[in-house]
């Protein structure tokens, strides 16, 4: 089967969203596999979008800047809201930041270019081997009949790319 890096990424989420509610033996090792498997596809494309040593250090000193110009809580510490600082007055964050973004021009240039072929690489098709189950393993573990498998949704594109032997259903109407 092929599919899309983004869509391996997707069903990676889905496992993870079943976590340990799958009861089959069966099921679940098949989930552990697939997962193992996206695991090492999906983590060749972090170790290609890995910063540079020259890039960490600008995002070190970047962060160390704006941690001090951050809203702060009672202990003292940084406040983060969604896993940002947050900031009172973003015109002086900028222009505290300006000297070192001129200092790693280059270095941050060179980050946004490698970071920028990411989407090309999500979207490319590539040759995946799912370990596949039949759907009466499904059936049996009763996982997937909380009706949370729209179409579309993580849950759909796993069971997809895993259920074998699918039986011919008459339509209904």
């Amino acid at each position: 089967m092929s599919c899309t890096r983004r869509d391996l990424h997707q069903i990676e989420f889905a496992i993870r969203t079943l976590d340990n509610n799958v009861c089959n033996v069966k099921l679940a090792y098949a989930l552990a596999k697939n997962l193992k498997r996206i695991k090492r596809e999906l983590e060749c494309i972090q170790e290609a979008t890995k910063p540079s040593k020259e890039y960490a250090e600008f995002d070190r000193r970047r962060d160390a800047i704006a941690a001090g110009m951050a809203q702060k809580n009672k202990a003292g510490e940084p406040v983060t809201y969604n896993g940002q600082y947050v900031i009172l007055n973003q015109d002086a964050l900028d222009k505290a930041l300006a000297p070192l973004r001129e200092e790693f021009s280059v270095t941050i240039k060179e980050h946004k270019q490698k970071l920028s072929g990411v989407d090309d690489l999500l979207d490319e098709e590539v040759p995946f081997k799912f370990y596949t189950v039949p759907e009466s393993i499904l059936e049996e573990d009763g996982v997937f009949t909380s009706g949370a498998v729209g179409v579309g949704s993580p849950l759909s594109v796993l069971l997809d790319a895993i259920i074998v032997e699918k039986p011919d259903v008459e339509p209904t109407e």
